[in-house]
């Protein structure tokens, strides 16, 4: 039993501390650090929304996607510069 209400007195102890933050976030104006859509992930999944049926939305991203496709040798050959060959 004494675990147990150990167990209900630690829980209850994590509350008071999320309360405690989430408050003190509000206040000093950082409430989105515990904003779900604010995180990374989020980010991530609008930045693969954003393309068009999965193919990259800008010129810049249709070259990292034609970057990514080549070995690590002719990635560090293309971004030098040199042996260039037509990756469209």
């Amino acid at each position: 039993m004494k675990k147990t209400n150990f167990s209900l007195l630690s829980l209850f102890n994590v509350l008071i501390l999320i309360i405690y933050y989430q408050t003190l976030y509000e206040t000093q104006g950082l409430s989105f650090l515990m904003d779900d859509q604010d995180t990374v992930q989020a980010y991530e999944e609008q930045g693969k929304a954003s393309g068009e049926n999965g193919q990259p939305s800008s010129r810049y991203e249709q070259g990292l996607k034609a970057l990514s496709s080549l070995d690590r040798i002719k990635q560090v050959e293309a971004i030098e510069g040199r042996k260039m060959t037509l990756l469209f």
